[in-house]
């Protein structure tokens, strides 16, 4: 018996040596007890460790430490069963690196009962791991970026009333406004299949105050639309009241667009963990000698059922007769001694499915050294081929993303240092290091760059958040490159490997100098306005419109009779008086916006002295309204001593019948203005005085108007200087100026008269305007002479001429009926001239005539109409573009009139060419301008453009015509405010642009 188990062991031990050196794996053999027997020289390769290190030792010592317990555990439950069985593990390799292995071990029956050992096959799955691995690196970061960016906020009520929500909320919902949001239910907004989902969970956070995980969900929007958001649930006080706050990102777009990076993503997990090594062994004739399940799972897909006993012996070109040249080339090669492989082969399977493989094809020699065969392996990589490409476009898109967010977004290492490992191009902007400058030898710091005064507090808070595992906001100052110091925010959170150490930490830094210099800004600005306001000797009052007091504030050695704590929410009439407080609604009332105020005086008596008081009233903001008073006794006092003696002087000026006003010579402040004045610019008085002239834009011309006063400062007084005044509606009106300076309260001053000629220049511009036309007309009146003159007197005298000949005694005479014919053609002469000079009348009378609203399309349309047999004749094309200006106001009949001119002129004109007449309209400034462009002869408008519009002016002989179209045309659109010009050039065609008038 031992004799036949010691041969069986021979013989098991000799196919062991041949697998083993023909395998592409790694192949060994334990015992029972693990003891390694036999290993092949594969083995060397992918251990890093010398054959003889291993042989006689357990196999479980190549096991990283990490993973010794876990593979212990397996391989001890396993043994013993005659069951084949998969461990997976890490190696330690002998370099220090770490690989990862899959190894199949199958049971070797001894004589007995019992399991002699087992065949190991060990298969290298690191490449997939780190494509696993770098894929789940990427969600991290991404998942990072996002928790720091601005997503949609919604507070609700436990009962899931919405109290609050942000901009981006009402966006994502598609709300026309925030306030739509406010008082629906969130359930409103939640699948029916996930509302029992949510309640549970939102029930979990208001029960157990804590914060509920991300979840994923779909919204329906107020449109109908459907969107899938992240929702995260946080329990909190809003209002006073428990509420939960969720903060929800919008991932409808990675659910459209990473769909199928997913299902890839689940394709590549299930291959990865499900399919073993495809294999098979042939003989030199191609026939199988053995195979693993794989091989059957992946190549045979015929109905019939085959398993690895059965296959044994076949051929494997009859079991796949579609195998191409290609691999029975490969075969031959390999039966030759060659090893092929390729690492990605793409091919097309006989179903039409794509397919990326990797294979490997190599001859097995027998003991003395003669190749028997073949062994074939194959991998299927068309999934890790699709992870990898999905994988790259990831990062490229996340590194599109991080390049272009505001800011500055980092990832560093856990080192007092920070030392960089990510740093975005926003660096730059916001330090003045450019990003390559965080790398490498004497590489920039955050902790460098950081203001002293800053650091540890920074560096405290962000471990303490560290510490806690909470994402960190701080805000603090940095030095940049230029020495400047900056505000910055900066928002980050720490990133924990799966056992808690942090491994990094991640986040983006955003400038925010400006908001704070703005701030410390308004501070002072508000601090000096305070220390401003307790210097002034100035009562300052805030009303409300209706007189109501909200707030005062009163100097001390303020000579008014009440305390500011007793006036509060009190009205003014209650506190001044019925009188005086009507007085303040009233100027309240007429104060429209913040450019608008008013200033009055009142009187009040207290312990029988009586104070005065000035009150200028402005626009504080909505419904409420700013009051300075000052207390002017003692100038009312000075004033009234002054008063007697300006009195007559003020006399004169305000009861003056033309426009007169007062200015300072220092600061060019209005003193005073009489009626006239202020009727003339159409302000009042309370607008006027004490503001500047340049303030109340009268002057159209202001740089002249300043001449003028320089001139008057070194001559001492100017008279008759014409100039144009603007009133408060910019209403233009001539004026003649004279001015003086004189001295009034002890100063000098400028008295300015003005007397408003606006009337006589318009009498002399229409008077200009009559006598344009008188001499128009009076042109055209001895146009017309002419025209009477020499057009009806030829055919007069032919005629006169022609009855002399005539004789009436013999009417049958040939001679007569000749003379006859010809007093007939003097006759149609005679009257085309007459009917010439009616035209002429007509358009001069047609002034009156009504415009209306007219299409040029319509008007084309009937003009073509008129003259379609002479476009037919000549075979000419017209096209029209009116889409900028489809129609205008005119007379009907005079635009007709004129698009017939300049057609048949078009096509009189034309060139050898069939005419192409082109028709568009425009708008110019002040008018709508037709444009007609032919392709005809064109003219030399340096010789005859100055007369190309006169009356009877024909430039082209051999043309029929009178010279009588162009004429009409341009009278007629000059007789309704337009103009016509016109661009041509010999043999290149002419462009008449006809500007009409907009009303």
């Amino acid at each position: 018996m031992k004799q036949v188990e010691l041969s069986l062991n021979q013989q098991n031990d000799n196919a062991l040596s041949i697998l083993g050196k023909i395998s592409p794996f790694s192949i060994f053999h334990v015992n029972a007890d693990g003891n390694v027997s036999y290993v092949n020289s594969l083995w060397e390769k992918l251990i890093g460790t010398p054959l003889s290190n291993i042989k006689g030792n357990n196999w479980l010592t190549i096991v990283h430490f990490t993973d010794t317990g876990r593979v212990k555990s397996e391989w001890e439950a396993k043994i013993g069963t005659d069951v084949p069985f998969t461990i997976e593990t890490r190696l330690l390799v002998a370099n220090g690196s770490i690989k990862w292995l899959i190894i199949h071990f199958h049971p070797n029956p001894g004589t007995t009962e019992k399991i002699a050992g087992y065949t190991g096959c060990i298969v290298d799955v690191t490449e997939q791991k780190t494509a696993k691995q770098r894929l789940n690196e990427s969600k991290l970061l991404n998942k990072a970026l996002a928790e720091n960016s601005s997503e949609a906020i919604i507070i609700q009520t436990p009962d899931t009333k919405i109290t609050f929500a942000n901009q981006i909320a009402a966006d994502l919902l598609k709300a026309d406004n925030i306030e739509t949001l406010i008082g629906k239910s969130t359930r409103d907004f939640t699948l029916p299949e996930n509302k029992q989902i949510l309640k549970k969970r939102l029930s979990q956070v208001t029960k157990k105050g804590e914060k509920a995980p991300p979840f994923e969900q779909g919204v329906i929007c107020i449109d109908g639309t459907l969107k899938y958001v992240s929702s995260t649930a946080i329990p909190v006080v809003w209002h006073g009241k428990k509420a939960v706050l969720l903060i929800n990102k919008d991932i409808t777009y990675i659910k459209d667009h990473n769909r199928e990076v997913e299902l890839s993503e689940r394709n590549l997990q299930q291959f990865i963990k499900h399919t073993p090594v495809a294999v098979a062994m042939f003989d030199r004739s191609m026939n199988y000698m053995a195979c693993s399940d794989r091989w059957l799972i992946d190549w045979w897909k015929h109905p019939k059922k085959m398993s690895t006993e059965s296959i044994v012996g076949k051929n494997h070109y009859t079991l796949f007769p579609d195998v191409t040249d290609y691999w029975k080339k490969v075969h031959q090669r390999a039966l030759k001694g060659a090893f092929e492989s390729n690492a990605a082969d793409y091919f097309v399977q006989t179903d039409g499915t794509p397919q990326w493989l990797k294979w490997e094809v190599r001859p097995w020699t027998d003991n003395e050294g003669n190749i028997g065969g073949l062994i074939i392996h194959t991998e299927f990589i068309t999934k890790r081929k699709q992870a990898e490409k999905e994988l790259k476009r990831s990062q490229q898109k996340l590194s599109a993303i991080l390049q272009n967010v505001p800011g500055m977004v980092y990832s560093t290492g856990n080192d007092k240092d920070w030392t960089m490992r990510f740093i975005s191009s926003g660096a730059y902007e916001i330090t003045g290091y450019h990003d390559s400058e965080f790398f490498g030898k004497n590489a920039v710091d955050l902790t460098r760059i950081t203001h002293p005064e800053d650091k540890d507090r920074v560096w405290h808070d962000i471990r303490d958040a560290l510490d806690k595992k909470e994402p960190f906001e701080v805000h603090y100052r940095i030095i940049t490159k230029d020495k400047d110091t900056k505000f910055v925010l900066e928002r980050g959170q720490g990133i924990f490997a799966e056992r808690g150490e942090l491994v990094s930490i991640e986040g983006m830094i955003l400038d925010e100098t400006e908001s704070q210099k703005a701030g410390i800004a308004l501070r002072e600005s508000q601090a000096r306005n305070m220390a401003l306001l307790e210097t002034l000797p100035d009562a300052i009052f805030i009303n409300k419109e209706d007189g109501v007091i909200l707030d005062v504030q009163i100097p001390r050695n303020f000579s008014i009779f009440f305390k500011p704590d007793e006036i509060i929410k009190k009205n003014v009439t209650e506190v001044f008086g019925e009188n005086i407080g009507i007085q303040f609604i009233s100027r309240f009332q007429s104060i429209h916006n913040v450019n608008e105020s008013r200033t009055w005086e009142f009187s009040c008596t207290a312990e029988d002295k009586k104070e005065y008081f000035e009150v200028r009233s402005v626009w504080y903001k909505e419904n409420m309204f700013l009051s300075v008073i000052r207390n002017i006794t003692k100038n009312k006092e000075i004033a009234f001593h002054a008063l007697e003696s300006e009195r007559r002087f003020y006399q004169a000026f305000h009861i003056s019948p033309i426009p007169v006003k007062i200015t300072r010579l220092k600061d060019r402040k209005i003193l005073d203005a009489n009626q006239k004045f202020l009727d003339l610019i159409q302000m009042d008085s309370g607008e006027v005085i004490g503001k500047k002239s340049i303030d109340l834009n009268i002057w159209q011309d202001q740089e002249l108007h300043n001449a003028f006063k320089e001139q008057l400062v070194k001559e001492g007084k100017i008279y008759g200087k014409e100039t144009i005044l603007l009133n408060r509606h910019n209403e233009k009106r001539n004026v003649l100026l004279s001015a003086e300076l004189i001295q009034l309260n002890k100063e000098p001053t400028i008295l300015l008269m003005m007397v408003d000629i606006t009337k006589r220049k318009q009498t002399e511009k229409e008077l200009t305007i009559l006598a344009d036309k008188l001499m128009i007309s009076n042109q055209e009146l001895k146009q017309f002479a002419y025209i009477t003159s020499h057009n009806l007197r030829a055919p007069v005298v032919n005629i006169d001429t022609l009855l002399e000949l005539y004789d009436p005694k013999s009417p049958l005479r040939d001679t007569n009926l000749e003379v006859y014919k010809k007093i007939l053609l003097s006759v149609d002469q005679l009257k085309s001239s007459l009917n010439d000079l009616t035209q002429l009348v007509d358009l001069k009378d047609h002034h009156e005539i009504q415009n209306e609203t007219v299409e040029f399309e319509d008007i084309l349309l009937r003009v073509s109409r008129a003259i379609e047999t002479q476009i037919k004749e000549v075979g000419a094309t017209i096209q029209a573009d009116f889409s900028h200006a489809r129609s205008i106001t005119f007379r009907p009949s005079a635009l007709e009139s004129i698009l017939q001119n300049l057609l048949i002129n078009s096509l009189k004109y034309r060139g050898k060419a069939p005419p192409v007449i082109t028709l568009k309209t425009e708008v110019i400034a002040n008018y709508t301008v037709l444009t007609i462009k032919d392709n005809g002869i064109g003219m030399d408008l340096k010789k005859i453009g100055h007369k190309l519009f006169g009356m009877y002016q024909r430039f082209h002989e051999a043309k029929e015509g009178k010279g009588l179209g162009l004429y009409i045309v341009k009278s007629q659109i000059e007789s309704l405010g337009g103009k016509i010009e016109v661009e041509s050039e010999v043999n290149q065609g002419t462009s008449f642009m006809v500007y009409f008038k907009r009303y």
